[in-house]
């Protein structure tokens, strides 16, 4: 095991000094004591972080899509690039650098580094999952699978699911076979408003209260989010939606994880699975706010 001291200088401060811990595996981020263990984090992109600053400089002077793709290469952090070019081109290469894992490794668990379950090296660009000029004329991705059950050997394949917001990208572009620039934007709009909770779970709402009488509470307000077209739209105020449906729901989904996943997963992981993922500060949604900041820079 290496260790080196690396400081930290504080403005109008004193300067923080530290050891940090290495081993073969990566940097050692938590020891334990008691059972003299010291956990480590392997990175793909070790070492390869100038290189892949230099071809994110690099891949805006391509001139077309295989010098793009040989820049894409080199690129290291997993993140999705998009092509197009003055002749209408379009491409997608979802690129980074993923280890090639030991059959029987699951990614999300600690493994003993005794060299039984090192990785067997990088798969090759080849895998990564990359598309030019689909027949579907477009290109949309919202942080889903960029492929269809695509193997993904890192903790990102163990967050993609069904309610995917991709897929009211897809419902919206399939509608117009083409956009104008404020259409686009539109598209945007609209599918970061939408509630993906309310595709995923109002069927199964729908089923549990069809037995209740008009007059129940529950089965109206399960009534109320069937008429909800499922856009959160603020009110003039900026804090407040228009629309009750993501308030019923953040309450009845709080409560429904606490009942069935929270009550299987010890703490301190509880947490982790007891939060529906609704933003329900006293100022309002704080991504508004960063949205429209964001939006106008952007302009």
């Amino acid at each position: 095991m290496l260790s080196r001291e690396e400081t930290i200088t504080v403005k109008n401060g004193q300067a923080e000094t530290f050891t940090v811990w290495r081993t073969v595996h990566g940097n050692i981020l938590q020891t334990d004591q008691t059972t003299q263990t010291a956990y480590a984090k392997s990175r793909a992109w070790d070492g390869k972080e100038v290189a892949s600053l230099l071809a994110w400089t690099h891949q805006m002077k391509a001139k077309n899509w295989q010098e793009w793709t040989q820049q894409a290469a080199k690129q290291a952090l997993t993140i999705n690039w998009y092509y197009a070019d003055v002749n209408g081109n379009i491409g997608y290469v979802h690129t980074g650098a993923y280890p090639d894992r030991q059959s029987g490794h699951d990614p999300r668990l600690p493994v003993p580094g005794t060299g039984k379950w090192d990785w067997k090296g990088l798969l090759p660009f080849e895998m990564n999952p990359k598309v030019y000029n689909p027949q579907s004329g477009y290109i949309a991705n919202w942080n889903n699978s960029p492929q269809k059950d695509y193997p993904a050997s890192d903790l990102f394949a163990f967050l993609w699911g069904g309610a995917d917001r991709v897929t009211e990208i897809d419902r919206l572009l399939e509608q117009k076979p083409r956009l104008t620039a404020d259409q686009a934007w539109d598209v945007i709009r609209q599918t970061s408003r939408q509630d993906l909770n309310l595709r995923l779970f109002l069927p199964t709402l729908q089923a549990a209260t069809s037995g209740l009488t008009q007059s129940d509470p529950r089965r109206q307000l399960v009534e109320t989010l069937t008429r909800w077209d499922g856009i959160n739209l603020l009110n003039d105020d900026g804090k407040t939606w228009q629309q009750p449906g993501s308030a019923i729901l953040n309450v009845w989904l709080t409560s429904m994880l606490k009942r069935t996943v929270v009550a299987a997963v010890p703490m301190p992981f509880d947490k982790w699975y007891s939060a529906s993922g609704y933003e329900t500060t006293q100022d309002g949604p704080n991504w508004f706010a960063e949205y429209k900041c964001w939006s106008k820079n952007f302009v």
